[in-house]
């Protein structure tokens, strides 16, 4: 939650400054030569702490060009856009009337940018404690502009850990780089506060001095809060297991003048000793601890008691208990025990003979039949009779019928007290179609663009919620064209006998705002272009919410960055405004690795009879993986990927030691690395600025299997193309696969080669479609997956054998 809010704020502030800048009466350039105004411009110099420097991604947010006539507008905004890189901490401009116009000089001082955190002095809490407040509240590394706030931070942490006279003090150490800077916080923690006094009530007699150990409390003893609290806390849900549901602890501390020593009161209140009783009908177990867990020390207030009590009565209806009962009652039984029962009372067991629909005319009563859950010989539960009186209510309102109205009942047959007749009656109403639909208020975009968007349409039913998408569907847009202060209001006029709704759709477009530059900030190793293209904003577009979401989405699926905001900055045009791009780069390697042992029973041959026997093996198995994204500032990334095993021989003495191998018999049976899997890969989307992801993998690959060993050499060539919910991808690979060690039994031989062709070089083409409307890959609830994929292999282009393979599925 502090991320986003940290955003917004830093947004806000930034807005503000901006328009500080804007209102500003007088900007030096302006104020001094008011009679530069409308002299071409003929050169810009940029000068950064003292230093003249060619910036490009400063000259392309400036609105001063060489060659352009000089404005005070122009200065304006170029100002405001080198505040909006958040670069720069101060920006000034001069302007020098030379011969054939004016120079122009941009003076900036450039921002300290806080790098990294120390800590000095007598830190009282480990490094890590303290570097991790400011992450949980700062979220990584605070500007130098809340140095105070993070001090404040830290000292209200040692106060909290006993350290009361703790105080730190913050400074900003510059770098030799000069723009780079190191936050660091001299901390001094003092002396930590101690256990002056300790007093213990309500404890059983004789145990005082085992709950202060329990919890660690003693006179003389360092006295942390927080730990302590812990401690109290798990106290507490020990004596709630116990049966003290109602137990309470209390800790109190009293600190002296000097900070040093602290008087500690722990107040205890186990309150009464309680047994949990269920009397009257049985209801299962798993269900009564479902109900009221009591092994996990919460404890049992009134709320809590009565949403059992609700729970047990719900669960008893729904089997068809409708007049199930489950009151609790307290029973006190002795000084300090107290018995809480639940009286379970189920009554009649209940099923449906019939459901009856009565009052329906205009609506088929097949049709509303066809929508009811309820049938003859379920159980009856009230919650499913009153979920279809509210499906059949809804259906109505939805064909028209306003007004429409059901009520239901159950009434126990006349021959049988078990079965319950369920009837629903019906008052349907008058049903309201759409008369006039009138637009007001369009004039940028056409009635008949409007209208197709709209599904309350003449003749069609009226239905409110319906209406309701309309005018959202309408304002939505005109966000999209850029109108973000538009309003659509959508207003019904009913006819005298409620048959007809006259709809009018009140419409206030307001501006278009278009994209006036974007501005990217946060890049280092990204080309700004290169950000700037990816997001699709271009100068002159209409600004959406549609639009900053995918250009956000887009910039975040790049997976180079740690964090992407793109909103708008609004400067002193009404209709164009910035967009500014914040980004957080990411790392750019990333190493990882592991390992394991691996046990399990294998067969291995008997050197001295030739007979398989199961040995139990150990294999120690490793992987090593190393990347790199973003390479040559591009949204690039190569990978490498190595695993490997080391297994024992496959051969074996008959005492059980492994056997020198007999090469005449298997290949490759000795101990060693025998398992390893090589997977290199290049990935690089929109290759070569087209819409095509590339990736270019190698594989060199060995296993065991249980019948036969395998090493596998491949290399891999794939583009591929989304569109909606269309995939289109072609590949192209090359490789052999060798099997060896092979132990295949005759029936399956042919399926073996079919899958591995081995040993044979295969050079082959293939391409894949597939259309995938599912709402969820992984446990889909509607949808579907259409999947076609062929694939060619022909000697002409290098393989040893031809084939042509097709597979669909749907």
């Amino acid at each position: 939650m502090r991320e986003p809010q940290r955003s917004q704020r830093s947004s806000r502030i930034l807005s503000a400054a901006l328009l500080a800048l804007l209102l500003t009466p007088g900007i030096p350039v302006a104020a001094q030569s008011p009679d530069l105004d409308g002299q071409p411009i003929i050169s810009i110099r940029l000068l950064v702490d003292g230093r003249e420097v060619r910036d490009d991604s400063v000259l392309r947010v400036l609105e001063t060009k060489v060659g352009l006539p000089f404005s005070r507008a122009g200065v304006r905004e170029s100002i405001v856009h080198l505040v909006a890189l958040r670069r720069f901490e101060d920006v000034q401009v001069a302007a020098d009337r030379e011969a054939g116009g004016v120079a122009l000089t941009y003076t900036m001082t450039p921002l300290q940018e806080i790098t990294n955190i120390e800590f000095e002095g007598d830190l009282g809490l480990g490094e890590n404690r303290l570097r991790s407040v400011i992450d949980e509240r700062f979220t990584g590394i605070p500007p130098s502009t809340r140095a105070a706030e993070v001090s404040s931070s830290l000292e209200a942490l040692l106060h909290e850990r006993g350290f009361r006279a703790a105080r730190v003090l913050p400074r900003v150490r510059l770098e030799k780089a000069g723009s780079r800077a190191t936050l660091v916080f001299e901390v001094a923690a003092g002396a930590r506060v101690r256990v002056a006094s300790l007093n213990v009530t309500g404890a059983p007699v004789g145990d005082a001095a085992g709950i202060a150990s329990r919890l660690r409390l003693g006179v003389g003893e360092p006295f942390d809060r927080d730990a302590v609290l812990d401690r109290v806390d798990q106290y507490t849900e020990a004596l709630r297991r116990r049966g003290y549901y109602e137990a309470r602890v209390d800790l109190e501390a009293t600190y002296s003048e000097d900070g040093l020593g602290a008087a500690v009161t722990v107040n205890i209140v186990p309150g009464p000793h309680v047994t949990l009783v269920f009397r009257g009908d049985a209801i299962p177990e798993d269900k009564r601890n479902e109900v009221l867990p009591l092994d996990r020390g919460d404890v049992l207030d009134e709320d809590r008691l009565e949403d059992a009590s609700l729970e047990i009565e719900r669960y008893l209806r729904g089997l068809g208990y409708r007049e199930a009962t489950a009151p609790f009652t307290r029973e006190q039984r002795g000084p300090g025990e107290v018995l809480l029962v639940f009286t379970v009372k189920r009554g009649p067991q209940h099923k449906i003979a019939g459901v009856d629909i009565v009052g329906a005319q205009q609506v088929p009563q097949p049709e509303l039949s066809s929508m009811l859950s309820l049938e003859p010989g379920q159980w009856f539960v009230q919650s499913r009779l009153d979920a279809d009186t509210a499906r059949l209510t809804e259906e109505y309102r939805r064909r028209g019928f306003r007004d429409a109205t059901i009520t239901s009942s159950a009434q126990l047959e006349p021959t049988a007290d078990a079965l319950l007749r369920v009837r629903l009656n019906v008052a349907e109403g008058p049903r309201t179609t759409v008369g006039d639909l009138l637009f007001e208020g369009n004039t940028s975009v056409p009635t008949a663009v409007i209208r197709a968007l709209v599904g309350s349409l003449p003749g069609r039913p009226f239905y409110q919620p319906q209406v309701n998408a309309d005018r959202d569907a309408v304002l939505s847009e005109y966000l999209t064209r850029g109108h973000q202060l538009a309003t659509v209001q959508a207003s019904a006029s009913l006819s005298p006998d409620k048959t007809t709704a006259n709809l009018r759709f009140q419409i206030s477009e307001g501006p278009r705002i278009v994209v006036d530059r974007v501005l990217v900030v946060g890049n280092e190793r990204n080309s700004a272009l290169d950000i700037e293209r990816e997001t699709r904003l271009l100068s002159g577009m209409p600004i959406s919410p549609q639009s900053l979401a995918e250009a956000q989405r887009r910039l975040t699926a790049l997976g180079l960055f740690r964090r992407v905001q793109v909103t708008e900055l609004q400067h002193g045009s009404e209709t164009r405004r910035d967009i500014l791009v914040l980004v957080e780069e990411g790392p750019v390697n990333r190493v990882g690795y592991g390992g394991g042992l691996e046990g399990a029973r294998r067969l291995k041959r008997d050197a001295a009879t030739g007979r398989a026997v199961e040995e139990f093996d150990l294999a120690p198995r490793g992987f090593f993986e190393v990347g790199r994204r973003n390479l040559w500032g591009k949204n690039r990334s190569v990978n490498l990927f190595v695993r490997a095993a080391i297994r024992s021989s496959d051969q074996v003495n008959s005492d059980g030691q492994p056997s020198d191998p007999d090469p005449g018999a298997l290949e490759d049976t000795g101990s060693g690395f025998r398992e390893y899997r090589v997977l290199g890969t290049f990935r690089e989307p929109n290759f070569l600025g087209l819409p095509v992801d590339l990736a270019i993998t190698g594989l060199l690959d060995q296993a065991i299997r249980s019948s036969f060993d395998f090493n596998r050499r491949q290399a891999y060539v794939e583009g591929s193309h989304r569109f909606g919910r269309f995939s289109l991808a072609g590949r192209y690979a090359f490789g052999r696969t060798r099997l060896f060690n092979e132990r295949i039994a005759p029936e399956d031989q042919l399926a073996v080669d079919r899958v591995f062709n081995p040993g044979v070089r295969l050079s082959s083409f293939s391409v894949s479609a597939a259309h995938d409307t599912r709402d969820d890959s992984l446990a889909p609830t509607r949808g579907s997956l259409v999947l076609l994929d062929g694939a060619l292999a022909a000697k002409s282009f290098g393989s040893q054998i031809g084939f042509i393979r097709t597979y669909g599925q749907a």
